[in-house]
């Protein structure tokens, strides 16, 4: 299985820099954000649903 990247000294993740974020998102595109983020960055899409709270639309929001 595969390690926390924390253990191997992450302690920081960049969201966006690969032209994929979550801002702006209208709220029906939540799931469809989840599923590319786990087919581009593998990111489970149960991790982004407890990590994200959703409770923004624009960039200045989310910011």
């Amino acid at each position: 299985t595969m390690q926390p990247s924390s253990w191997h000294g992450v302690t920081t993740v960049v969201f966006g820099n690969c032209g994929v974020g979550f801002a702006p998102v209208h709220d029906t595109d939540h799931e469809r954000l989840v599923q590319l983020m786990e087919g581009v960055e593998d990111i489970p899409g149960t991790a982004l649903h407890e990590g994200l709270a959703w409770n923004w639309n624009s960039l200045p929001e989310y910011l």
